[in-house]
């Protein structure tokens, strides 16, 4: 039996999969890529506690108590690698540094993003830099569950719906979060994981051979630009920006993302958010903004401050309000093309798509957009 995830914003957190006591729950993938919950009704004891760490049927409590502050991790080794100044690194450096366990969104061996656990430094690079994908949480609460009851300090980074569904499932399993410590981002929403490996297949295809790394957004094109890098087996590199366009056109969106119930800064349920410090030179003038990155870490808890002043990181205190004026903070609007798009992709497949909808189909697409975004309509 499937669930009707379309009318509760399923965000595929995974929680309810790993409460169900009779193992009825299993995700399954649709025909958009992303990962669904069915009910195996023959197993199903109708209990609730599927329901009962279910984000969409849990309540939230907003929190106006946040600070935000500059962050970014002294010297440019590190800062060069991050997708800003270094800010989860120096959270994630701190927690190794004292024996406890860090999570974040990495690249398995066939390049999909899952949540990994990481305790030692030389395996940190692995959760370095942005993944403008859907990261699978697969069995990773499980893990902070054992690792929480152990003694561990954990520090979890995600999206705000993971962070949320992990809190639900510990709370309903009664494990003491004292030792927690979580991370969200100001997010954009999250593309769909198929999407992003048909367009692995698609570079590969071209430049017929195997893709070994990818970088979301590299940073030898400096902070500003957003170009994703392909590292093949041999060695070589391809750069282009068609997967970044559309990820900014916010048409291969999960579904949950377009109603997100954490997107006002009151709503976030981390310890402690992240993002680009966005405006820089107008907020802090007094640093020189030299393209190399710089964090913006916003704190919802006393956990949070606390972790943030006892790493290497340089810190300032901003004023709030102005650094939000920069991020986003308010919900992404489905496109106007939105279904137009999954209709093509459904008819025509990935690459017809992307020349449609991105600079990939060239000086066509980009009068197209001009002319649109004129009427609004883009």
């Amino acid at each position: 039996m499937k669930i009707n995830c379309l009318d509760i914003k399923c965000s595929g957190c995974r929680a309810c999969e790993l409460t169900c006591p009779k193992e009825a729950i299993k995700f399954e993938i649709d025909e958009r890529g992303f990962k669904y919950p069915e009910i195996n009704e023959k197993k199903c004891i109708d209990c609730g506690l599927c329901r009962s760490v279910c984000q969409c049927c849990v309540g939230k409590k907003e929190n106006d108590e946040y600070k935000s502050f500059l962050a970014y991790y002294p010297g440019n080794q590190v800062r060069k690698v991050s997708q800003s100044g270094g800010l989860f690194y120096g959270l994630a450096e701190m927690i190794i540094s004292q024996g406890g366990i860090v999570y974040g969104a990495a690249l398995d061996e066939r390049l999909e993003v899952f949540q990994m656990r990481v305790k030692d430094m030389s395996n940190l690079s692995n959760l370095q830099g942005s993944k403008y994908v859907q990261s699978d949480t697969r069995r990773s609460y499980g893990q902070v569950l054992k690792d929480l009851k152990e003694g561990s300090t954990v520090l979890y980074s995600g999206t705000s719906c993971m962070i949320s569904g992990l809190y639900l499932f510990l709370k309903k399993k009664h494990i003491d979060i004292t030792k927690l410590y979580t991370c969200d981002l100001i997010c954009h929403g999250v593309v769909s994981p198929k999407l992003y490996q048909e367009n692995i297949e698609r570079i590969e295809k071209i430049e017929k051979k195997k893709i070994n790394s990818v970088n979301f957004r590299d940073k030898k094109f400096g902070w500003h630009s957003h170009n994703e890098t392909y590292i093949f087996e041999d060695g070589s590199t391809k750069t282009e920006r068609n997967y970044t366009e559309l990820f900014y056109t916010h048409v291969a969106l999960r579904e949950c993302c377009y109603q997100c119930q954490f997107t006002a800064m009151n709503k976030k349920v981390a310890d402690i958010t992240m993002a680009d410090f966005w405006g820089i030179s107008e907020v802090a003038p007094e640093i020189e903004d030299d393209n190399k990155g710089f964090s913006l870490a916003i704190t919802h808890s006393k956990a949070g401050e606390e972790l943030l002043n006892s790493s290497k990181l340089y810190i300032k205190e901003v004023e709030k309000n102005r650094v939000l004026e920069k991020n986003r903070t308010r919900e992404i609007s489905k496109p106007f093309i939105y279904d137009k798009f999954w209709k093509d992709y459904k008819k025509y497949g990935y690459s017809y798509c992307l020349k449609k909808y991105t600079i990939y189909g060239g000086i066509k697409f980009k009068i197209k957009r001009k002319i649109l975004k004129a009427f609004k309509c883009w």
